[in-house]
């Protein structure tokens, strides 16, 4: 199940990345932090409204349908897009395999060094809301936002 989660989620952000590469014209290699900084600036602002599951939804959804339509254009005209072979490509999936293998194998133990990403996408998934003043389990300053809501984008 987590592996169909994953390929859901690069699918997605295939999907987006795709999308601002077409259609808005950022550079190929930028597509990806592009795709990554819209969606948490999409949940950021939905946090506040209370609407971050169902952003997190929808958003899943349109990526979804962005890459679908993506590799029906490729069916569609015929075109599979050659992939090419860069060095720096390859050594970058080798690491991946060595670097996921290993963590495949491992246990990890649990650091207080990662605490805040798991309190707030904790926090993020019981309240459904980003903290504020108000709030008394967490401090608003006190946590990594941006990246705990990717976080949580990843495992809504």
């Amino acid at each position: 199940m987590i592996g169909l989660r994953l390929v859901l989620l690069c699918c997605v952000l295939y999907g987006y990345a795709n999308f601002f590469h077409i259609r808005l014209g950022i550079e190929r290699k930028l597509t990806w932090l592009s795709s990554a900084s819209f969606i948490i600036l999409v949940l950021y602002f939905s946090a506040y409204r209370g609407l971050l599951y169902e952003a997190s939804i929808a958003l899943v959804l349109l990526g979804s349908v962005l890459f679908v339509y993506d590799v029906y254009q490729l069916i569609k005209i015929k075109a599979y897009r050659s992939i090419r072979v860069t060095l720096l490509g390859s050594w970058l999936i080798l690491y991946f395999s060595i670097f996921a293998s290993i963590l495949l194998q491992v246990h990890l133990d649990h650091y207080d060094n990662y605490s805040h990403w798991a309190l707030i996408v904790k926090f993020l998934y019981t309240e459904g809301h980003l903290p504020d003043v108000g709030d008394t389990i967490i401090s608003y300053t006190s946590y990594p936002m941006g990246s705990s809501l990717f976080i949580y984008f990843g495992t809504v």
